[in-house]
């Protein structure tokens, strides 16, 4: 049982921390397509096809509807770099390290303490922090 009050108390902290890190401005238009590094080419992925991004230890990775299931492409730019430059009717931050295409969001599961988990297109699932969740449901209207 003490591990579960441990586990409130974390979620609380994460919490407190993801709601001071503010939303950077946009850096000019949305962009509507982007290329990635593949093995051996550039690939153009559309922004329409994003389903998810996330930032874990100075790494990001986006998360594009390929043919054949969500496929995971690591980008040299930062999560916070790319939320400026996406359109922010289609794209949220609901994390301090996850962005999702709010399109591709399939269910909320209610999670602790006031979070929801999102079933994303592909199979994926992203934990909104419980101030981000708070605002996607207001976004989303529910």
């Amino acid at each position: 049982e003490d591990g579960d009050d441990t586990d409130a108390r974390l979620a609380d902290l994460l919490d407190t921390l993801d709601e001071a890190v503010p939303t950077p401005p946009a850096g000019g238009p949305p962009i509507e397509r982007f290329t990635v590094q593949g093995r051996d080419r550039l690939v153009v992925i559309e922004a329409s096809r994003v389903v998810a991004a996330e930032g874990q230890d100075g790494i990001t990775s986006l998360y594009v509807d390929e043919a054949g299931g969500v496929h995971r492409h690591l980008v040299s730019f930062t999560l916070d770099a790319l939320e400026g430059r996406l359109d922010p009717e289609r794209f949220m931050r609901v994390h301090r390290n996850a962005l999702v295409n709010l399109s591709a969001i399939r269910e909320m599961i209610p999670w602790f303490s006031g979070r929801y988990k999102l079933a994303l297109a592909g199979g994926m699932e992203v934990t909104a922090s419980r101030a981000r969740s708070r605002e996607l449901r207001a976004r989303l209207s529910l």
